[in-house]
């Protein structure tokens, strides 16, 4: 979040007007996405050619005083110019700075004195040469007057009232003692109300009769009282007003609706007042008279039948402008072509041209009224819906849209022209109406001057039954989901009716409906649902059920037993764990490989096909309904080798060492550590035959520099048993244990040099400690590790850059107490800014310990931190996201809001995984180039580091399109990979038994069969409903947490 010095109560009058610009990268990063009012979302330019522009329509003529641009790199410098228009044609300078070469951080302020409706931004240089022209934010302000409640008193209307004391006048009387209430408590329910003329908005207050309640609600403005735009849409809100809900922005309208869509307590919705504040134009900014009228457009196009709105502005002699809402007399020339209102609304009558006159306080102004056949600047029609089912003898009546330039929409009612493909199937009247003659499909189309639109008509027989798509649901407590419903003819033909269908519930504080099937379990108990549709009906049974974070535990004395059936195979037997809510499955693992998943009744199960003379390791972990699972359970060790059952645990030698405190190069004492051929050579045998798992060197740890030295040659005569063991330098607090096969996979690199290896352990206590502290501070976590400890791996005197698999390193932490929000994290260089890498909370000997595990060699400590974003407190994903914000390894699109709903980029996901892995960019690594990333692209680093690491592929064409959204199936072979690059096991044991209880398994991807399967199996991703996968659904930020959380716990990588 950038900070600057802050303007009271000011709104943009820029923010979430209508923008467009000369070129764009994808939807993502349109030309809305600079005026939206949310700091992390951007407009980007497709290009680095330029110069680039960005042009904003502000709607009516504002007195502009301030512009704040802030561009995509806040450290660069950017070359610009802004300019003003009353037209959008004739352009005035407003700032001219192109030829800037100084970078003003955060943000470019310019200011001025310019009445106008379109702003244009025209980006002529950048800093940084292969830099694209990108705005993060336009803002743009007007010399503000104070608010005025606009609403008290004034005309209103209700979807339904409960009696004439109870009417909508009383949601804007000023008396909170009244409200409005309507008839009944079945929502959705509107209350509209006419400020009288249009005026400028900026701020609503709804404050509901019972202030304990939650509401859902949206809010829209009319210019017209016909074509409704959204102003704010709060329909999935779970929080109570205390006591008033607060919605802020900047309109110019006349009318205004609030919809309430839902009550938690499914009550009365009643509005003891709704207020609507805006400019009080009764302040003008001096005494002086204006010094002539200005209107919005020189010329206005109307249809027809449509309408369009005048706005009227008085100019000073300065330039300054006020607009003007009342008191001024509009004139039509010729009133066959056109009318107009007293408030500056012209309609179209017939075909022609004529003038308008504006009068007001003895000056005038004139505009040109044309009336053509159609509506001007539409760039498409289209039918409100793409395809339309009903039975045979019933009619619907469907709307015809037409979408304009300027991003703004309107209902079409006159000037249609419409027909059937198959009238003895379906026919459509003059104005539309669909009616239904016999079953079969029909193709429905709408002309309106130039342009055309069709949709599908699908006619059923009458309805004989209801199906939903579950007949029972079990949800979680603050979850919500969405149900299918269904309609049947007696030939069992079917249509989805779930839009059409009514559903209710009949507990609403334990689930309450929305529309489209939509329900949110509000808690705990259970709520019998009913959905009916032409005189059919079906019921849904719903179980809620309290959230459940609490994994299942073993009891002390837990034992998991090896009994020898024959040569290769054996039964595994175990105690059974315990469950708060009970346990449902248990896994059996052979070191980290998942072997299979049984039911929580069993408690053994039977392997065969064991390799003779190979030892194994196993494990079992206990899991319940919600998917948590322990990490601790017990383990036994076998080798199949004449039906020798070994004991439990890791059989280790101690090696001798020598021991010598000496000087170092940077002049500080060091523990040198030197172990003989002989030593470690006496050790091949009984590594080889796998009865040591385990060399350990023990030393004291003097809180400074230690260095384990050990020769390469012995491990020539390491056979692959013997390489699965590991070396573990043990300095008591501090651990560094190192599979063998990391030093013998780096041999070559040791005998070029000196031939020999290094461990390294060193405590900093220097100045990138001091660095690390102030970056914590700064971020607001807290250091739980007064001096970070450097591990290194060396070959032949140089660092091992990558190790080739997830190495382990320990450090025991004072005390006892630490939230699953502790993570370490790895320093980049020497600035102290952290990275996460993976680790895991353990307890050994009473002591908490965290164990770290990472492919790289780095200087690392211990942190912990706590994260919350404002549009998460009741969102299904709340504790995940929190948890990966809190390690740093996803953040909020602002410094309050995570926007969970928002669709997730390709680029974006592989920058997700390359953090949640810990992977980290090293010399000489080549990565795939694609065509379409460039050097400074934000996401050119996290997709190489991905690449490389084998997590994502590209295209055949040779591009990644980054700025694609990840589907759900692209987002399982990523995970699927991630798991591979981890060293577990991601075949699914039977891949078609997973998928076959998901109706659309079938249009999964054959690449992309295996991983879903996989990561359905391990609950790493699970069915949008029980029987669909939908995986070609587009990912949300939201489920890319959830699936990122549940894959660093899959692996041991996070508590």
């Amino acid at each position: 979040m950038f900070h600057k010095t802050a303007f009271a109560a000011e709104i943009p009058v820029s923010q979430g007007k209508s923008a467009v610009a000369s070129t764009v990268t994808g939807a993502t990063y349109g030309a809305n996405q600079a005026v939206d009012g949310f700091i992390g979302t951007k407009w980007l330019a497709s290009s680095t050619q330029l110069p680039q522009w960005l042009t904003v329509d502000l709607a009516q003529s504002v007195h502009i005083s301030r512009v704040e641009t802030v561009f995509e790199h806040v450290g660069s410098s950017y070359a610009y110019k802004l300019e003003t228009s009353t037209d959008g044609i004739n352009w005035q300078m407003f700032a001219d700075r192109s030829s800037n070469t100084a970078v003003n951080f955060p943000f470019y302020t310019d200011t001025g004195d310019a009445s106008a409706r379109f702003i244009r931004l025209t980006v002529v240089g950048v800093g940084s040469p292969g830099d694209r022209a990108g705005v993060y934010d336009l803002r743009v302000y007007s010399a503000n007057n104070p608010l005025a409640l606009l609403s008290q008193t004034k005309t209103t209307a209700a979807y339904s009232s409960f009696s004439n004391a109870w009417g909508s006048d009383k949601a804007v009387d000023g008396q909170l003692t009244t409200s409005w209430a309507p008839s009944t408590t079945s929502l959705p329910q509107w209350l509209i109300v006419d400020i009288g003329q249009l005026r400028n908005v900026q701020r609503f207050e709804t404050t509901y009769a019972n202030p304990n309640d939650a509401y859902g609600y949206k809010i829209d403005f009319s210019i017209d009282g016909l074509t409704w735009y959204t102003f704010a849409d709060r329909t999935g809100n779970l929080q109570q007003a205390e006591p008033r809900y607060v919605d802020e922005g900047n309109v110019t309208a006349r009318y205004f609706r609030l919809t309430t869509t839902s009550a938690e307590s499914g009550l009365y919705a009643n509005v003891a007042e709704f207020q609507v504040y805006g400019v009080n134009d009764s302040l003008s900014p001096g005494t002086t008279s204006y010094h002539h009228l200005a209107l919005n457009a020189a010329s206005y196009a109307v249809g027809a039948g449509d309408t369009s709105s005048v706005m009227l502005s008085g100019v000073y002699a300065n330039g300054s402008s006020q607009s003007i809402s009342s008191g001024a007399t509009f004139t039509i020339a010729d009133t066959s072509v056109a009318t107009v209102s007293a408030s500056g609304v012209v309609t179209g009558v017939s075909l022609g041209t004529t003038t308008l006159t504006v009068s007001y306080n003895g000056l005038t102004t004139t505009a040109t009224i044309s009336v053509t056949s159609t509506l001007s600047n539409i760039n498409r029609i289209a039918f409100d819906s793409y395809a339309y089912s009903l039975q045979a003898g019933s009619s619907r009546y469907p709307y015809v849209v037409a979408y304009k330039s300027d991003g703004s929409t309107q209902t079409l009612t006159t000037g249609l022209s419409f027909g059937s493909s198959n009238t003895s199937i379906a026919a459509i009247s003059t104005n539309g109406t669909i009616t239904g003659i016999n079953v079969g499909v029909a193709t429905i189309t709408v002309s309106y001057g130039n342009f055309t639109a069709s949709a599908t008509v699908t006619i059923t027989s009458q309805v004989s039954w209801l199906e939903a798509s579950e007949s029972s649901v079990t949800m979680s407590k603050g979850t919500s989901r969405s149900l299918y419903i269904h309609a049947y003819d007696n030939q069992d033909n079917m249509t989805d009716v779930t839009s059409g269908a009514t559903l209710t519930s009949s507990n609403t504080s334990v689930v309450s409906v929305g529309s489209n099937g939509y329900i949110t379990a509000v808690a705990a108990g259970t709520a019998t649902l009913t959905a009916t549709y032409s005189g059919a009906s079906t019921t849904i049974y719903v179980t809620v059920q309290m959230v459940d974070n609490q994994a299942p535990t073993w009891n002390y004395g837990s034992t998991l037993t090896v009994t020898v059936d024959t040569e290769n195979a054996a039964t595994l037997s175990w105690t059974a764990a315990s469950d708060n809510v009970g346990v449902t499955s248990y896994r059996i693992y052979r070191d980290t490989d998942l072997l299979t998943t049984v039911s929580g009744s069993e408690l053994s199960t039977q392997l065969s096909e064991l390799t003779a003379g190979s030892t194994m390791h196993f494990r079992v972990e206990a899991g319940d309904l919600a998917n948590n699972w322990s990490q601790n359970g017990p383990t036994a060790e076998y080798t199949v080798a004449g039906k020798m059952l070994l004991p439990t645990g890791s059989p280790t030698l101690n090696l001798t060492a020598q021991v010598e405190r000496v000087s170092g190069p940077d002049g500080h004492m060091r523990s040198s550590v030197t172990i003989s051929e002989a030593e470690l050579s006496g050790a091949i045998s009984s590594l080889n035959s796998g009865r040591t798992t385990t060399l350990s060197v023990q030393m004291q740890d003097y809180q400074d520099t230690s260095v384990v030295t050990l020769p390469s040659s012995w491990l020539y005569s390491l056979q692959d048993t013997g390489d699965r063991a590991n070396l573990q330098v043990n300095l008591n607090d501090v651990k560094f244990t190192i599979p063998l096969r990391v030093f013998k996979s780096h041999i070559s690199q040791a005998a070029a040099r000196d031939g020999l290896f290094q461990v390294y352990i060193r405590h900093e206590a220097g100045e990138i400690g001091a660095a690390i502290a102030s970056y914590v501070s700064e971020t607001g976590g807290t250091l739980l590790l007064s001096n970070p400890v450097e591990f290194q791996l060396r070959a032949g005197g140089s660092d091992i850059a990558k190790y080739g698999s997830y190495v382990e390193r320990s450090i025991v932490l004072p005390g006892s107490s630490y939230s699953g929000n502790t993570t370490a994290a790895r320093t980049e260089g020497d600035t102290g800014k952290l990275t996460f890498v993976p680790s895991v909370l353990t307890n050994e000997n009473g002591q908490t310990m965290i164990v770290i595990k990472d492919q790289f060699g780095g200087l690392y400590t211990i942190i912990q931190a706590d994260k919350a974003f404002q549009d998460m407190q009741t969102h299904w994903a709340k504790t995940d996201v929190e948890k990966l914000a809190a390690k740093d390894i996803v953040a909020g699109v602002d410094e309050q809001h995570f926007a969970p709903e928002k669709e997730v980029s390709r680029a974006e996901f592989a920058a997700l995984l390359a953090r949640a892995m810990g992977l980290l960019a090293t010399a000489g690594e080549a990565a795939a180039a694609f065509s379409d990333i460039q050097a400074g692209d934000w996401f050119a680093g996290p997709v190489a580091l991905a690449s490389t690491a084998g997590l994502i592929d590209g295209y055949d064409d040779g591009t990644f399109r980054p700025l694609d959204q990840v589907t759900r199936e692209q987002m399982a072979v990523m995970i699927q990979r991630s798991m591979q690059m981890a060293g577990h096991a991601v075949e699914p044991s039977n891949q078609e038994a997973v998928l076959e209880p998901f109706s659309d398994q079938n249009t999964i991807d054959g690449w992309a069969r295996e991983a879903i399967a996989g990561t359905l199996e391990r609950g790493l991703m699970q069915g949008v409903t029980e029987t669909n996968l939908n995986p070609h659904a587009n990912a949300t930020r939201a489920q890319a947490a959830v699936t990122l959380s549940r894959l660093l716990v899959y692996l041991n990588f996070m508590n």
